[in-house]
């Protein structure tokens, strides 16, 4: 039997890219849950210290293919040439 959950384990832990312990189904979710619940902790403790976010849009204009300073230098309403001047080169 111990086998056998070793096993599970880790083919757990390569779906998942961790391992729980094996608990029963509500001890799993609740599991899941505080992670989460520490994840946004951190992720709010980040954005409050300064992190920028950056917004969904711009995400995905990248996504799709879009020229990714480009995107972001329209975001930053900056001209090409300002943004060749505040990075040192010229156009």
């Amino acid at each position: 039997m111990q086998k056998l959950l070793a096993f599970a384990c880790l083919l757990l832990a390569k779906a998942r890219s961790f391992c729980t312990p094996l608990l029963p189904n509500n001890s799993i979710k609740n599991a899941e849950m505080s992670q989460d619940i520490q994840e946004y902790h951190q992720a709010k403790q980040v954005i409050e210290a300064g992190e920028e976010l950056i917004p969904s849009h711009i995400t995905y204009t990248i996504l799709d293919g879009k020229n990714p300073i480009k995107v972001w230098r329209e975001y930053r309403q900056l001209s090409q040439q300002s943004l060749a001047t505040k990075v040192g080169i010229s156009t």
